[in-house]
């Protein structure tokens, strides 16, 4: 699959993620042990941040973004484990983070390979 393709994927799913964060910011936010406001903050960065995503598919600069935004989002998922979440809070965090390194290794290793 190609970069544009993965990308408009991971818009769509950003979107959808953050929807959700915006929807349920009081519920995770409890499971996450995160204060409401910032859960949802979270949502109203990856509406946008998807949308941009399904605009600027076919540009370079828009995956190097998405690796960034990614691998920065799996290091704060597994940081916070730290601030005690729930059970279910920690398998959410954990499995975002893992979702988070898979994306943006489906950017960046087309991207490589085109680089070559």
């Amino acid at each position: 699959m190609e970069t544009p393709n993965i990308l408009r994927i991971l818009g769509v799913a950003d979107i959808g993620s953050g929807l959700v964060a915006i929807a349920a910011g009081s519920w995770l936010g409890d499971q996450l042990g995160l204060p409401t406001a910032l859960v949802v903050a979270t949502g109203a960065f990856l509406v946008p941040f998807g949308l941009a995503s399904l605009t600027w598919a076919e540009q370079r600069s828009m995956a190097r973004a998405t690796v960034a935004v990614e691998a920065v989002s799996a290091v704060t998922l597994l940081g916070l484990l730290a601030f005690g979440p729930t059970a279910t809070g920690a398998v959410i965090a954990v499995a975002l983070a893992a979702w988070c390194v898979g994306a943006a290794l489906a950017v960046e290793l087309p991207e490589r390979r085109l680089a070559h």
